[in-house]
């Protein structure tokens, strides 16, 4: 998107139809078929065939079966190539790579070409972004953060260097997102490091932690701590009690489930029934002549519930199921 000449090669298209060509002219290079009886794998399936049955189902059979022919399959079909190809260590821990080297990337965007804004808040906040907004970007890099600290750990001399300016460039871009799950995120991830990476010296620890918490405070916009402050009396926030507020959403998300318990709404109906769905309490209690919004369910587990009904909820909190093994990787390194 900001490269205009990229966007007429079509990369995310080219490489993935290499990526395809090769899986079926080198089967023998990829993972195996094992790599699809694993938990993982099996969950990924799982959701497509929600999503198709879903579909029928629900309030829109054209809205939910556009955005599975346009969207969905496609990130299925790409979950699947990111599977067949993971066949040793030596393979997960490139794809580690390349997510620490896309959140540099992120991270450089979010420095040097977004700009602060304070439109729909009084704190200055991300703005004007291609296609996120500010509480996207802290949930890549927080994904990042996990991540670039296996490669600053694991890496050598130049590793270890560029891992260590992209966890700085991590923590001004907290800073510089306004989101408060972003500020929350950086939290609970600095707490984890501190007491649960034992493999890792308390030092080491303590410096990493206390370097990215410098940059977040040394980076902090105009009305940052202000707005994080909010965290502390949530009943006080717009999210408590407006209509179109975090927790009314997540309550009516609860009631489209019970209303639909076994197949949802259909994947991605929950903004229409938002706004169009006649048996929706927010569309029975529009006021005529007023603005109704389509909101969208800001909550992951909200809308798997909504959209895919209850067992869609099941599988949404099965991904992080313990009790599952993992797939065993030959030792590449």
């Amino acid at each position: 998107m900001h490269f205009p000449m990229l966007a007429t090669l079509r990369p995310g298209l080219v490489l993935v139809a290499l990526a395809m060509f090769f899986a079926i002219s080198s089967p023998k290079k990829l993972a195996g078929s094992g790599i699809l009886k694993t938990w993982p794998a099996r969950v990924t399936i799982a959701f497509l065939v929600l999503a198709c049955m879903s579909a029928p189902f629900g309030i829109s059979l054209g809205g939910a079966a556009s955005f599975i022919l346009s969207d969905y399959s496609k990130t299925i079909l790409f979950g699947i190539l990111l599977m067949l190809s993971i066949r040793s260590a030596r393979d997960l821990y490139t794809l580690a790579w390349a997510y620490v080297i896309s959140t540099g990337i992120l991270v450089w965007m979010s420095l040097f070409l977004f700009h602060l804004s304070t439109k729909g808040s009084k704190a200055a906040r991300l703005g004007q972004l291609y296609a996120w907004d500010g509480n996207d970007v802290g949930v890549l890099i927080l994904v990042g953060l996990a991540l670039t600290l296996l490669t600053f750990q694991t890496s050598r001399t130049w590793g270890r260097w560029l891992s260590a300016v992209i966890l700085v460039g991590i923590g001004v871009t907290v800073a510089r997102t306004g989101s408060r799950g972003a500020f929350l995120g950086f939290i609970a991830m600095g707490l984890a490091l501190l007491f649960m990476l034992k493999s890792v010296s308390v030092a080491k620890r303590i410096g990493i932690v206390a370097v990215a918490s410098l940059a977040v405070v040394l980076s902090a916009p105009r009305g940052y701590w202000d707005q994080m402050a909010t965290l502390m009396a949530p009943t006080e926030d717009y999210n408590w009690s407006a209509a179109n507020g975090r927790k009314q959403v997540a309550l009516r998300g609860l009631q489209y489930m019970v209303s639909h318990p076994f197949f949802g709404l259909g994947i991605n109906n929950f903004p229409r029934a938002e706004c169009l769905d006649p048996e929706s309490e927010k569309v029975r209690q529009h006021v005529a002549g007023t603005g109704l919004g389509c909101t969208a369910s800001h909550n992951s587990y909200v809308q798997a519930g909504a959209e895919l009904g209850i067992p869609g909820l099941i599988l949404w909190l099965s991904v992080s199921c313990k009790n599952q093994s993992a797939p065993s990787f030959r030792t590449g390194a």
